[in-house]
């Protein structure tokens, strides 16, 4: 039985939303949607190209619910349900799934919670059984709670080796603050240390219940049979108290700020230049998403690879990416080079957004952009895990099923004008902090002219 925890991209990962491929395009699979009485939704898709089946049951919360002074307290919780249950002794349960040919996956997020499953389509009814044990009836003590926290410390300390943790950390830190959707998803390893029992208990007793959650299933299943099976094992799961969600303050600049991490052992640098951008259901995300491709994430046709790594040679990669949340999603250029230009491709990776400001985009440059969104769009419906991840996504950030249906007239709605007004708001130089890792000693000079410069060792942060 695997567990999968990731922050890198991944298909379960914080929804990426892209426009339909054209309007009216049959790329929506049908589905089946209903609520039990004690609010889980549930959402029944049948795919019968392949004799398989995927499930999520996504609860609707993640690491945006830390606080500082427990950070992982999320992830610990939601580790606990892999431990065994009240049927399933922990041997029993591998044993129980690996004997199926299945598999179970936890993906911990900032706003969602989800154990996935994957299992041939015969295995249904075992499938639906298993996930109910894992959500309803964990076990938890102090033993296997000993043993988890000292694998995550341990996991999480390796992340603090890579320079890229440090990077988004610090970002998000700068711009949520202290707790909940600033702290890494799965913790700290002093805040790690410092959950005991009866808070993981407590987190679980809070926020583990079915009318925060939504169970979907995808694959070669018959809908009216999945959903009586469903009913047998969800209807008598007791509902809880409504999720409390802590205030999410967004730090929004009003000058640019430079945070340098000084790695003096650092062979290269790396460096990230981010701000907050609204959130998805904002009038300006399909301007947002084109502007994204148009500057990094379009790959080596994207203004900042032709101009840092091609022409000027100053970065040897270089990227841009939005990653949505429940408040405010982020926006984000990551770039690696040698230390001796690092500073010098910030600046130029500054000059490439001031363009987009000041400079028409032309309407060719759109148009591809559009394009290559509206067509990688029903890629994120062709198989019935990626059904589920995108519904999943969609419910825990609040939209409609058919949200991409409606998509295409935003995108077209989108010209060169509306474009600059869109990157002139959003990715005005004020707003934006940069973050970067490398030698103080190869970085500090020509950073400082730039904007507010704070120095700090990276062992210290």
């Amino acid at each position: 039985m695997k567990f999968l925890i990731a922050i890198a991209a991944s298909v379960l990962m914080p929804l990426m939303i892209f426009p339909a491929a054209m309007a009216g395009a049959d790329f929506l699979p049908e589905y089946d949607r209903f609520v039990l009485d004690n609010g889980l939704e549930v959402v029944i898709v049948e795919n019968h190209r392949l004799p398989l089946i995927d499930l999520n049951l996504v609860f609707h919360f993640g690491s945006g619910l830390d606080s500082a002074t427990m950070a992982g307290l999320a992830c610990v919780t939601a580790r606990m349900l892999e431990e065994g249950t009240e049927n399933y002794s922990l041997d029993r349960l591998k044993a129980s799934i690996d004997s199926t040919g299945g598999a179970v996956d936890i993906y911990i997020g900032q706003d969602m919670t989800i154990i996935w499953g994957d299992f041939l389509a015969r295995e249904l009814e075992f499938a639906l059984r298993i996930l109910s044990e894992m959500a309803r009836r964990p076990v938890f003590t102090d033993e296997k709670l000993s043993v988890l926290k000292r694998r995550l410390v341990s996991s999480v300390m390796q992340e603090e080796a890579i320079p890229v943790y440090h990077l988004r950390t610090a970002l998000y830190e700068r711009i949520f603050g202290g707790d909940g959707y600033g702290l890494p998803p799965r913790g700290t390893h002093h805040g790690l240390r410092e959950i005991d029992l009866p808070m993981v208990r407590k987190f679980y007793d809070d926020y583990f219940q079915p009318n925060n959650a939504s169970l979907i299933l995808a694959g070669d299943i018959d809908s009216e049979a999945a959903a009586e099976m469903v009913r047998e094992y969800f209807a008598d799961w007791p509902a809880g108290p409504d999720i409390v969600r802590p205030p999410v303050t967004i730090e929004r600049s009003d000058s640019l700020r430079i945070l340098l991490l000084d790695n003096p052992e650092a062979p290269s640098s790396e460096f990230i230049i981010g701000c907050p951008v609204g959130r998805m259901d904002a009038d300006d995300a399909p301007a947002l998403l084109l502007l994204d491709y148009i500057l990094g994430s379009g790959g080596r046709v994207s203004r900042l690879s032709r101009s840092l790594v091609d022409d000027l040679h100053l970065a040897t990669e270089i990227s841009s990416m939005i990653k949505w949340h429940r408040p405010d999603g982020v926006f984000t250029i990551w770039g690696k080079g040698p230390n001796e230009s690092a500073a010098d491709a910030v600046v130029a990776a500054l000059d490439v957004i001031a363009d987009l400001r000041s400079i028409r985009v032309p309407v060719r440059e759109i148009d591809e952009a559009r394009s290559h969104h509206m067509g990688i769009i029903p890629q994120y419906f062709e198989s019935s895990r990626a059904i589920v991840s995108q519904f999943g996504a969609l419910l825990t950030l609040g939209f409609d099923l058919d949200f991409y249906e409606k998509l295409p007239r935003k995108f077209e709605a989108v010209d060169p004008s509306r474009l600059r007004e869109v990157a002139s708001e959003y990715l005005a130089e004020d707003r934006l902090i940069i973050v970067i890792v490398g030698p103080e000693t190869e970085l500090k000079s020509d950073l400082s002219g730039l904007g507010e410069l704070e120095i700090r060792s990276l062992s210290r942060h």
